[in-house]
């Protein structure tokens, strides 16, 4: 014991030894001994500032104190006496009261040997609010590691943070006891998570610390706990409230924390297999176990949880001593498999009947967030921040039904690994096989880039309203991602069209946004289409652009592709054009549809078919004029025509095509057309001329001005009227209106040469 100011007396004479007097500031360092094994520490706290009286003789010692502080703590009613000073074996009693900030008990205890006895469960612990405690030492002074204590603390209306990842206890009343045995709690009344809670517990005979918490929650009192920074919107994904079972249990230094629950009363708003209602049970058992520290420097522990019997998750963390965040250095979770154990990081092993990615990334986003609350110390801030237990780096996945980027696939089995935002996938589906390259975007507002290599990729007609959704931004955060993708097999609404690559990127400007398409290359063994375009979505309104050249291998079996079965055989060439219209890239608005188109084509002839199922085909084929006239073209046109070339300029106004240079010539015949063809309506009024093979002279002046591709109707006729006049006679002209199902045709009888010289136009045969 340290020297202590005093002031007294003592009778030599008498052979006593007898001191009263007073203490000023003195200080109690209870020994030589105090020292813990490191010979720094103290084994216990040291009493100083003390004011009192102090009484001792050869026999005894004793210091009543008036007031005193340990641990930055007020000291009250404290008494300290050595009963016996000449014993060998000396012990020093202190017995006295304590009053003031909780947070400072709680450094006494990671101080002291109860941090030691508890296994240091308290060394993340932060409180708030004044407590009380009674506290007795027996402490001998040559044996300090056989000290008895007894001591009670008594909350009044405290706050308390056990762990950093849990919630706090509020509202906390009742009383701890504890002895140099372990410790008990009698009935602890508090509050966590919106509901009241009991704590009770202590330590057992064999020493293991057993702590029981039951209790209620509430989806308000989650939502007030974890009030949210903007990103953070989990609590409103929960509503209703839960009776749970926690257990703490603290064997050789290890805390070991488990939370049951069925969660009946509790409605939760994920999506699956997350889902339920308030009125369903769904078994939660959560724990997190102590780990043996290899490294002095680092502490260990494992969490599982089991949601239901479906979902299974296994983490393993750790985290530096003195640091205040934990670490997850590797886990799994699974649905309706075994939570896998990799070597390092988090993998996600997933088999359901249906499972949508995007759904689940937008809910992670909610839960998972790095802002913290005003006021939060970093501590706080960790147990918000989830990302690493709720975010894999590995997803490997087996679904009948499959929702990822707004598609939805079929059939499917994929592994996917994550890093830095950048997920890579190897995927097979009904839809989509091969390999992809997703990119977040930085901001998170967007899909930002995927990369695709795919052996097929086949986008289903039922998958219309998918995709729609996606363009236009419904579903979804923003817009469609910037895209590299080659597709060797490109199925799209049932039709094949073969290889695929396509390369798109986003553009925005002052309230528009843009999808340019920099590379549209579609090519099969009957064309090759190269493209550029955009599509262009302002106040509302989409528009698509799309400047193509199309080379032609056998026009016919390209008809076949897009469902126009035997119309015309053999055909080739190129049509190329610029044409823009109304709506979204994949589906063309005809009624909005502008531009421009020229074809020019040869080789090939027109099937007998019905013009009803060919349309506009069925037209230019010329198939319905033998039907409806009784002329002798059956041989030319009814069979099927055959050309050696068809070359055409086009232009298109709100859905309707006009031409003035239609030519289709053949071996047979010579046929011009100009007029329009509304394609909406599907309806035409087309003036239609017909040049039958007279001789191999008149042939080849007719062939010579139908390969002009410049050149009129008006001005392909005056001209061979003027080389040849007597082509006039064999020349039959037609109009040929109403809908292309049902053409009405018309003979026109060409005018007798007017006085003026000049030749008369067409008019009704009568």
């Amino acid at each position: 014991m340290s020297q202590i100011p005093y002031h007294g007396q003592h009778d030599r004479a008498k052979g006593e030894f007898n001191i009263t007097g007073r203490i000023e500031n003195g200080k109690l360092n209870y020994g030589p001994n105090l020292h813990a094994k490191d010979g720094k520490s103290p084994m216990w706290p040291v009493i100083d500032q003390i004011n009192g009286t102090i009484t001792f003789d050869r026999a005894r010692m004793e210091i009543h104190a008036d007031s005193a502080r340990t641990s930055g703590t007020a000291l009250s009613r404290v008494k300290v006496v050595i009963p016996d000073l000449a014993d060998h074996d000396a012990v020093l009693d202190v017995d006295g009261e304590a009053a003031g900030p909780l947070q400072n008990f709680v450094k006494f205890t990671q101080d002291s040997p109860v941090g030691e006895w508890i296994g240091h469960f308290t060394d993340e612990t932060r409180a708030s609010g004044n407590a009380r405690l009674q506290l007795k030492l027996q402490l001998p002074l040559h044996r300090m590691p056989e000290s008895k204590v007894l001591g009670t603390l008594n909350f009044s209306g405290n706050t308390v943070n056990l762990k950093n990842f849990l919630p706090p206890l509020s509202a906390t009343s009742g009383k701890l006891e504890f002895n140099e045995k372990g410790f008990s709690i009698g009935g602890i009344k508090s509050s966590f998570l919106g509901g009241p809670v009991t704590i009770s517990g202590g330590t057992q005979r064999d020493g293991t610390i057993v702590v029981k918490a039951d209790g209620n929650l509430t989806a308000d009192g989650i939502r007030k706990v974890y009030a949210a920074s903007a990103g953070q919107r989990a609590p409103d994904r929960i509503t209703g409230s839960a009776r749970y079972l926690t257990q703490i249990r603290v064997r050789n230094g290890q805390p070991d924390i488990t939370v049951e629950s069925n969660l009946a009363g509790i409605a939760l708003d994920f999506p699956a297999p997350l889902r339920k209602a308030a009125g369903e049970s769904l078994p939660l058992k959560f724990e997190l176990i102590g780990l043996p520290n290899g490294d002095q420097g680092i502490q260990r522990d494992e969490i599982k949880l089991f949601l239901g019997s479906a979902i299974a998750a296994r983490y393993e963390r750790q985290k530096a001593n003195g640091e205040p965040d934990w670490k997850v250095v590797r886990g799994g979770i699974g649905v309706n498999v075994p939570p896998p154990m990799p070597d390092s990081g988090v993998i996600a092993n997933v088999s359901m009947k249906s499972l949508d990615i995007d759904a689940w990334r937008r809910a992670a986003s909610s839960v998972a967030t790095n802002s913290a609350r005003p006021g939060d110390t970093g501590k706080q801030q960790d147990a918000l921040s989830i990302t690493q237990y709720i975010e894999p780096e590995v997803l490997a996945a087996r679904a009948t039904e499959l929702v990822i980027m707004d598609r939805k696939l079929d059939n499917v089995v994929v592994g996917a690994s994550q890093q830095k935002g950048v997920w890579q996938a190897n995927i097979d589906s009904e839809q989509v096989s091969g390999y992809l390259t997703w990119t977040e975007s930085r901001n998170g507002q967007g899909l930002g880039r995927v990369t695709a290599r795919l052996a097929s990729l086949v986008i289903p007609k039922s998958a219309a309203n998918d995709v729609t959704d996606l363009l236009e931004g419904k579903n979804t955060t923003t817009q469609m991602p910037a895209v590299d993708i080659v597709a060797e097999n490109f199925e799209l609404f049932g039709k094949k069209f073969g290889q695929l690559e396509l390369a798109a990127f986003n553009a925005r400007g002052f309230s528009t946004r843009e999808w340019r398409i920099s590379k549209l290359a579609i090519i099969n063994p009957d064309a090759e289409l190269k493209a550029t375009g955009k599509w262009a979505a302002r106040d509302g309104e989409n528009t698509s652009t799309l400047d193509y050249t199309l080379n032609i291998a056998d026009a016919g079996k390209l008809l076949d592709r897009f469902g126009f079965a035997n119309v015309l055989r053999g055909g080739k060439g190129k049509m190329e054009g610029e044409v823009s219209w109304k709506g979204l890239p994949f589906s063309l608005d005809i009624p909005s549809l502008n531009g421009h188109v020229t074809l020019d084509l040869a080789s090939g002839q027109f099937l007998k078919v019905d013009p009803a199922a060919a349309k506009l085909l069925g037209v230019l084929s010329l198939q319905s004029l033998p039907r409806r006239l009784v002329l002798d073209f059956r041989d030319v046109f009814s069979e099927g025509f055959a050309f050696d070339g068809v070359t055409a300029t086009a232009n298109i106004t709100n859905g309707v095509a006009k031409t003035d240079n239609f030519k289709m010539r053949g071996v047979a015949a010579t046929v011009l057309m100009d007029g329009t063809a509304d394609i909406a309506k599907e309806a035409q009024n087309l003036h239609v001329v017909i040049i039958p093979e007279i001789n191999v002279g008149a042939a080849s002046v007719v062939y010579g001005l139908a390969v002009n591709p410049v050149i009129g109707v008006g001005t392909f006729l005056a001209q061979l009227f003027l080389r040849d006049p007597l082509m006039k006679a064999f020349t039959f002209e037609y109009q040929v209106t109403g809908p292309w199902k049902d053409p009405v045709v018309t003979k026109l009888v060409r005018q007798p040469q007017s006085p003026t010289g000049q030749a008369g136009g067409s008019r009704n045969n009568s």
